[in-house]
């Protein structure tokens, strides 16, 4: 029986996840106005009577409508485009008085969807941006704007979708973990969200820890971990520990480190999934895109490109070896360290050829037709293997290239690449 293809089961249970994939906005796969969704509305500016029942009586308080959907049973909190702030300590117990402590936090069994102009009557929104920041007018930015400590317990019924997260900061005495969002074995969906500008020792944008979120179409740009080496200074975009949380179509841009990881770190037997991502301008002392120590991140139809050192100097993706599946995968640069001999590598330096720019040749990444470049063409069936640059290079093809078309095996021959040659659609 042939096996099907791991990248194919990650996404069957994303979709089993939402209960759709077709629906990013509205939550699950049934109708939207179907009696099973129950809202709480949270508008910026609210009147009425406050109970958060309709958008004339919407509450103004995130947390607020977030712990009392939990608690009475409702499904989904609604909230109009708008800036809001952290208010409370959620998950923080005793009497608490830094400000900077305060944070938002999801719940089990609550999707809290942004966007909404305030007069929809489902749950797709219609209107503008919500933002959800740390940092409050005339005060310090809060050390963490989403904070799931150890004991929270998210799992995949808690959904965040169609907000921007800003202005953590948890660079301040001490240090804290997920400027943006700190999961501590906590696993929400997040869908359809943007990172943006946050900071923090390690996990700018967000930390994982013993934590598997699925994070979907969303953007982690401009955030920055600040420190030396020795448990600080990783992961500028997304610090990983221990974690295996799956990433889809994200893209990770303009993150720094000042050691490992611009745009994603990952520690201590991590396993995180990349489909179809971006990494580009991200830096670091080490790994400008990525770094693995002791980590092996299965990757598919993603793309390095234009990541680099602090020095200035090109580096994708640095650290230990990655020996699980990664496949139609385009990275450019250098300074792999051996990782990337099992990928199709468009790459400078390093003992790899240029083989051109990337293009959009169809597909959900840019890619390049590698069909007049000798080294991307392999004999089958030969442990599906070919000899290049004096030594033997493993190639993981799969049946179908990254637009879904099936790979021909005429002739006995087989390409590498993100796009193959011979279909024409």
């Amino acid at each position: 029986m042939k096996k099907t293809p791991a990248y194919w089961l990650i996404l069957l249970s994303i979709c089993i996840i939402l209960g759709s994939c077709s629906n990013p906005a509205g939550g699950s796969g049934a109708d939207p106005k179907s009696s099973v969704f129950s809202f709480l509305y949270v508008v910026e500016a609210a009147a009425g009577t406050g109970d958060g029942s309709s958008w004339d009586n919407a509450m103004d308080d995130v947390q607020a409508a977030i712990e009392a959907a939990a608690g009475s049973g409702k499904t989904h909190v609604l909230i109009k485009a708008g800036v809001y702030y952290p208010r409370g300590y959620p998950n923080l117990s005793g009497v608490q008085t830094d400000e900077r402590l305060k944070h938002f936090s999801l719940r089990n069994g609550v999707t809290v969807i942004g966007g909404f102009r305030g007069d929809e009557e489902d749950a797709n929104p219609l209107g503008g941006a919500t933002t959800l920041s740390g940092s409050s007018p005339g005060l310090s930015n809060v050390f963490r704007v989403f904070y799931h400590p150890d004991g929270t317990g998210l799992d995949n019924t808690a959904v965040l979708k169609n907000v921007t997260i800003t202005g953590g900061n948890g660079t301040g005495s001490g240090g804290y973990y997920g400027g943006g969002m700190h999961n501590a074995n906590s696993s929400p969906v997040i869908s359809n969200c943007a990172f943006l500008g946050n900071s923090a020792v390690s996990g700018g944008g967000m930390y994982n820890s013993g934590s598997s979120p699925v994070i979907i179409s969303s953007i982690f740009a401009e955030n920055s971990a600040i420190g030396s080496e020795g448990g600080s200074g990783r992961g500028g975009g997304v610090y990983n520990s221990g974690s295996t949380p799956v990433f889809t179509n994200c893209t990770f841009y303009g993150n720094s480190a000042d050691w490992s990881g611009g745009g994603m770190s990952n520690t201590y037997s991590h396993s995180p999934v990349l489909i179809n991502c971006t990494f580009s301008g991200n830096s670091a002392e080490s790994g400008g895109g990525m770094y693995n120590d002791n980590s092996s991140p299965q990757v598919f139809g993603s793309i390095f490109a234009g990541n680099y050192l602090n020095n200035g100097n090109t580096s994708e993706i640095e650290g230990d070896n990655i020996n699980s599946e990664n496949t139609d995968n385009l990275i450019r640069g250098t300074n792999y360290s051996g990782i990337l001999r099992n990928l199709f590598a468009e790459t400078a330096g390093a003992g790899h050829e240029e083989h051109g720019v990337l293009n959009d040749n169809g597909g959900p990444t840019a890619s390049i037709l590698i069909n007049a470049i000798p080294e991307a063409q392999i004999t089958l069936p030969v442990s599906w293997s070919y000899t290049g640059y004096s030594e033997e290079v493993y190639v993981p093809m799969s049946d179908k290239d990254q637009r879904g078309y099936t790979r021909p095996k005429t002739e006995n021959i087989g390409y590498i690449g993100a796009v193959d040659p011979r279909i024409v659609p």
